[in-house]
Protein backbone atom coordinates (compact mmCIF):
# COMPACT_ATOMS: atom_id res chain seq x y z
CA UNK A 1 0.00 0.00 0.00
CA UNK A 2 1.67 3.16 -0.96
CA UNK A 3 1.13 6.60 1.06
CA UNK A 4 -1.52 7.99 -1.00
CA UNK A 5 -3.68 4.95 -0.58
CA UNK A 6 -2.85 5.20 3.13
CA UNK A 7 -3.61 8.74 3.08
CA UNK A 8 -7.40 7.83 1.43
CA UNK A 9 -7.97 5.08 3.78
CA UNK A 10 -7.10 7.36 6.97
CA UNK A 11 -9.63 9.95 5.03
CA UNK A 12 -12.27 6.87 5.02
CA UNK A 13 -11.96 6.35 8.07
CA UNK A 14 -12.21 9.76 9.79
CA UNK A 15 -15.23 10.33 7.33
CA UNK A 16 -16.84 7.09 9.11
CA UNK A 17 -15.78 7.97 12.51
CA UNK A 18 -17.56 11.50 11.80
CA UNK A 19 -20.74 9.90 10.60
CA UNK A 20 -21.00 7.50 13.69
CA UNK A 21 -20.73 10.12 15.68
CA UNK A 22 -23.54 12.30 14.52
CA UNK A 23 -26.16 9.03 14.46
CA UNK A 24 -25.15 8.77 17.91
CA UNK A 25 -25.39 11.80 18.89
CA UNK A 26 -28.78 12.15 17.04
CA UNK A 27 -29.94 8.51 18.84
CA UNK A 28 -28.78 9.77 22.63
CA UNK A 29 -30.16 13.42 21.96
CA UNK A 30 -32.59 14.27 19.27
CA UNK A 31 -34.90 11.32 18.67
CA UNK A 32 -36.21 11.24 22.09
CA UNK A 33 -37.15 14.61 22.22
CA UNK A 34 -39.14 14.29 18.76
CA UNK A 35 -41.95 12.84 20.69
CA UNK A 36 -41.93 15.88 22.83
CA UNK A 37 -41.57 18.26 19.84
CA UNK A 38 -44.46 16.60 18.62
CA UNK A 39 -46.88 17.42 21.17
CA UNK A 40 -45.33 21.02 20.75
CA UNK A 41 -46.30 21.21 16.97
CA UNK A 42 -49.91 19.31 17.74
CA UNK A 43 -50.48 21.84 20.06
CA UNK A 44 -49.86 24.73 18.22
CA UNK A 45 -47.29 26.21 20.86
CA UNK A 46 -46.11 29.36 18.94
CA UNK A 47 -42.19 29.12 18.97
CA UNK A 48 -38.69 28.89 17.65
CA UNK A 49 -36.20 26.63 17.72
CA UNK A 50 -32.89 28.65 19.13
CA UNK A 51 -30.21 26.03 18.47
CA UNK A 52 -29.17 22.48 18.37
CA UNK A 53 -26.05 21.90 20.36
CA UNK A 54 -24.08 19.81 18.69
CA UNK A 55 -20.16 19.10 19.32
CA UNK A 56 -17.57 19.15 16.04
CA UNK A 57 -17.75 21.22 13.30
CA UNK A 58 -16.18 18.46 11.84
CA UNK A 59 -19.36 16.95 11.43
CA UNK A 60 -21.21 19.76 9.95
CA UNK A 61 -21.34 17.48 6.61
CA UNK A 62 -23.21 14.53 8.35
CA UNK A 63 -25.45 16.77 10.80
CA UNK A 64 -26.80 18.35 7.25
CA UNK A 65 -27.09 15.07 5.61
CA UNK A 66 -29.15 13.42 8.62
CA UNK A 67 -31.60 16.74 8.99
CA UNK A 68 -32.49 16.06 5.40
CA UNK A 69 -33.13 12.60 5.56
CA UNK A 70 -36.20 10.75 7.56
CA UNK A 71 -37.33 11.09 10.52
CA UNK A 72 -35.66 14.80 11.01
CA UNK A 73 -36.64 16.04 7.16
CA UNK A 74 -40.09 16.37 8.49
CA UNK A 75 -39.35 19.04 11.05
CA UNK A 76 -37.53 21.20 8.83
CA UNK A 77 -34.73 22.00 11.57
CA UNK A 78 -32.06 24.09 9.66
CA UNK A 79 -28.36 23.18 9.74
CA UNK A 80 -27.42 26.26 10.51
CA UNK A 81 -29.19 26.26 13.59
CA UNK A 82 -26.53 23.82 15.02
CA UNK A 83 -24.51 25.50 17.71
CA UNK A 84 -20.78 23.73 18.04
CA UNK A 85 -19.76 26.79 19.86
CA UNK A 86 -19.94 25.26 23.41
CA UNK A 87 -19.26 28.09 25.29
CA UNK A 88 -22.17 29.49 23.78
CA UNK A 89 -25.03 26.75 24.54
CA UNK A 90 -27.96 27.67 26.73
CA UNK A 91 -27.86 24.25 28.68
CA UNK A 92 -24.28 24.67 29.53
CA UNK A 93 -25.40 28.76 30.64
CA UNK A 94 -28.04 26.79 33.03
CA UNK A 95 -25.23 24.72 34.75
CA UNK A 96 -23.06 27.70 35.08
CA UNK A 97 -24.99 30.22 36.29
CA UNK A 98 -27.09 27.69 38.67
CA UNK A 99 -24.27 24.95 39.55
CA UNK A 100 -26.18 21.88 41.30
CA UNK A 101 -26.04 21.61 44.87
CA UNK A 102 -26.33 17.89 44.35
CA UNK A 103 -23.39 16.14 42.43
CA UNK A 104 -25.35 13.05 41.22
CA UNK A 105 -28.29 15.23 39.58
CA UNK A 106 -29.06 18.84 38.31
CA UNK A 107 -30.61 20.46 41.73
CA UNK A 108 -30.23 24.21 41.29
CA UNK A 109 -29.37 26.36 43.84
CA UNK A 110 -32.53 28.05 44.33
CA UNK A 111 -34.22 27.92 47.77
CA UNK A 112 -37.97 27.47 45.93
CA UNK A 113 -39.43 23.89 45.77
CA UNK A 114 -42.63 23.01 45.28
CA UNK A 115 -44.77 19.63 43.98
CA UNK A 116 -47.53 20.00 41.75
CA UNK A 117 -49.82 18.95 39.25
CA UNK A 118 -50.79 22.83 38.10
CA UNK A 119 -47.48 24.15 36.68
CA UNK A 120 -49.56 27.23 34.90
CA UNK A 121 -50.18 28.31 38.42
CA UNK A 122 -47.16 27.67 39.70
CA UNK A 123 -44.98 29.35 36.65
CA UNK A 124 -47.50 32.20 36.96
CA UNK A 125 -46.64 32.73 40.69
CA UNK A 126 -42.61 32.16 39.95
CA UNK A 127 -43.55 34.93 36.77
CA UNK A 128 -45.40 37.85 39.62
CA UNK A 129 -41.64 37.50 41.11
CA UNK A 130 -39.91 38.97 37.91
CA UNK A 131 -40.57 42.23 35.65
CA UNK A 132 -40.97 40.38 32.22
CA UNK A 133 -43.47 41.41 29.42
CA UNK A 134 -46.03 38.80 28.26
CA UNK A 135 -44.16 39.29 25.49
CA UNK A 136 -40.84 38.54 27.23
CA UNK A 137 -38.67 35.62 25.57
CA UNK A 138 -37.19 32.75 27.41
CA UNK A 139 -35.38 29.74 26.78
CA UNK A 140 -37.07 26.08 26.99
CA UNK A 141 -34.90 23.47 27.44
CA UNK A 142 -35.29 19.25 27.67
CA UNK A 143 -31.85 19.12 29.38
CA UNK A 144 -31.22 15.81 27.97
CA UNK A 145 -31.95 16.75 24.34
CA UNK A 146 -29.71 19.21 22.07
CA UNK A 147 -32.42 21.03 20.35
CA UNK A 148 -33.21 24.90 22.30
CA UNK A 149 -36.57 26.77 21.98
CA UNK A 150 -37.38 30.35 22.41
CA UNK A 151 -41.26 30.65 23.31
CA UNK A 152 -42.79 34.36 24.52
CA UNK A 153 -43.94 34.50 28.18
CA UNK A 154 -47.38 34.49 27.23
CA UNK A 155 -46.96 31.32 25.43
CA UNK A 156 -44.93 29.79 28.28
CA UNK A 157 -47.75 30.62 30.11
CA UNK A 158 -50.33 29.35 27.94
CA UNK A 159 -49.24 25.85 27.65
CA UNK A 160 -47.12 25.29 31.06
CA UNK A 161 -48.94 22.14 32.02
CA UNK A 162 -48.31 20.78 28.43
CA UNK A 163 -44.61 21.81 28.20
CA UNK A 164 -43.89 20.79 31.58
CA UNK A 165 -45.98 17.44 31.20
CA UNK A 166 -42.63 14.79 30.93
CA UNK A 167 -42.47 12.72 33.36
CA UNK A 168 -38.60 11.57 33.69
CA UNK A 169 -37.63 14.88 32.15
CA UNK A 170 -35.26 17.50 34.02
CA UNK A 171 -37.04 20.88 32.31
CA UNK A 172 -35.58 24.45 32.22
CA UNK A 173 -37.00 27.85 31.00
CA UNK A 174 -34.27 30.27 31.65
CA UNK A 175 -34.34 33.78 30.55
CA UNK A 176 -32.36 34.91 27.64
CA UNK A 177 -29.95 36.99 29.93
CA UNK A 178 -29.58 33.22 31.62
CA UNK A 179 -30.02 35.28 35.00
CA UNK A 180 -33.62 33.51 36.08
CA UNK A 181 -34.78 30.13 36.20
CA UNK A 182 -37.76 27.82 36.24
CA UNK A 183 -36.70 24.30 36.52
CA UNK A 184 -39.15 21.03 37.34
CA UNK A 185 -36.74 17.90 37.78
CA UNK A 186 -37.31 14.37 36.88
CA UNK A 187 -38.81 13.84 40.09
CA UNK A 188 -41.38 16.56 39.61
CA UNK A 189 -39.62 18.67 42.11
CA UNK A 190 -39.80 22.58 40.97
CA UNK A 191 -37.32 25.20 41.78
CA UNK A 192 -37.58 29.14 40.49
CA UNK A 193 -35.59 31.87 41.27
CA UNK A 194 -32.70 34.07 40.09
CA UNK A 195 -29.17 34.03 40.05
CA UNK A 196 -27.51 34.84 42.90
CA UNK A 197 -25.37 37.75 42.04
Amino acid sequence: MDNQQKVLLEQKKKQLQLQIAVQKEISTHISGWLSIYDEILENEVDHTIHEIEAYDPETLVYWQKALNEDPLATYHLNSQLLNFNKETWVQLAIYRNFPSQNPLRFVPPLSEQHLTDDVKSLLGAALKQCNFTDDAELYLCYLYYYPVIKIKLSEALKHANLLFDHPLEDIALISLDQNWLFFKSMEDQYYFGSKAV
